[in-house]
């Protein structure tokens, strides 16, 4: 599911002989069932290393360079402190479960005409605020959801670095044989009210869905017809979310904002969208309220305008921000 299936949907498709690994043989079997292209299914538990071991095993056994490894599987922000071989299990499953497989099948790669490692890290190393915390690796000091999932994203992003560092000597770009690896987050699932509406554990109204996207009517309206539109897959915050995934996001939002015109007779549609608490976002996974407006539904934004000093502030604030929209 996610990430991975897409990844390997789309490059089966464009002809790579992909290695779909999944948690359990089962779950691999049946997802490289669903595939146009060739695959082969196997399995490991990367809060098993012994399974990471044997995963990679199996893979040498096939005797075949691999001309990429995808490590994008991982879990977000388990509520509680769990722990895996002693250490904060986040830590443990999205870096040094990948970082196994990576030196395990490392000769693999590099033996490969255009080997490339791909190793998925997010702005949420940013959440790492001071940095890796090698004595408390156990959470035994303190511990907190968001902060864990941060130090493993930024282990992720260095040993990326560290990686590249070592074989900079060495030809590593292409692909056309992948090893891909994913786990859907259990846990985060768990935890997200929006990824159990998805999974049809929390009852909803379903307006339109599709592969990637759901949109279902909000069950505390601000106006009668308030819908909420989400992708299935666990996102958040908005700047982490990849451009494709907003872009089919969008495309439902606009059809639900039409509809609601057409069938509801609105006169006018707000599309509404909060990133982080300050900002009032409550449930933490992307999503866009599509609002039908009527000329007498007394609601109100109470949108409080402010002022500029001059258009010297307007242009040192935009001078700042173009840089980074690039």
């Amino acid at each position: 599911s996610g990430l991975g299936y897409e990844t390997m949907r789309v490059l089966a498709m464009r002809g790579a002989h992909v290695i779909g690994i999944a948690r359990t043989q089962d779950k691999a079997d049946k997802a490289c069932a669903t595939i146009d292209g060739e695959t082969t299914p196997m399995f490991l538990d990367l809060a098993e290393w012994d399974s990471v071991v044997r995963c990679a095993e199996g893979i040498r056994a096939m005797d075949i360079p691999l001309d990429g490894l995808i490590t994008n599987a991982g879990i977000m922000a388990l509520p509680e402190l769990e722990l895996v071989n002693g250490l904060e299990k986040q830590f443990a499953v999205n870096h040094l479960g990948h970082f196994i497989l990576i030196n395990q099948l490392r000769d693999q790669v590099l033996a490969a005409p255009q080997g490339r490692f791909v190793m998925l890290s997010s702005r949420a190393h940013r959440r790492a605020e001071n940095g890796i915390e090698f004595d408390n690796l156990d959470g035994s000091q303190h511990y907190d959801p968001w902060n864990a999932y941060g130090v493993s994203k930024l282990a992720n992003a260095l040993c990326a670095r560290q990686l590249a560092m070592q074989i900079s000597d060495t030809d590593v770009p292409g692909f056309s044989r992948l090893c891909t690896c994913w786990r859907r987050s259990q846990a985060m699932n768990d935890a997200c009210l929006f990824c159990r509406i998805v999974r049809g554990e929390i009852p909803s109204t379903r307006v339109y869905e599709n592969d990637l996207v759901l949109a279902f009517l909000d069950i505390g309206p601000v106006v009668k017809g308030h819908t909420l539109v989400i992708p299935k897959a666990h996102y958040d915050p908005i700047t982490d979310t990849p451009d494709d995934v907003l872009a089919g996001v969008m495309a439902v939002v606009k059809r639900i904002a039409r509809a609601q015109v057409d069938a509801l007779g609105a006169d006018g549609v707000n599309i509404h969208q909060s990133n982080g608490a300050v900002a009032g976002q409550v449930i933490p996974h992307v999503h866009f309220h599509v609002i039908p407006r009527y000329k007498d539904d007394g609601h109100s934004w109470n949108w409080r305008a402010l002022n500029y000093q001059g258009p010297d502030e307007m242009e040192s604030l935009a001078a700042r921000l173009r840089p980074m929209v690039g």
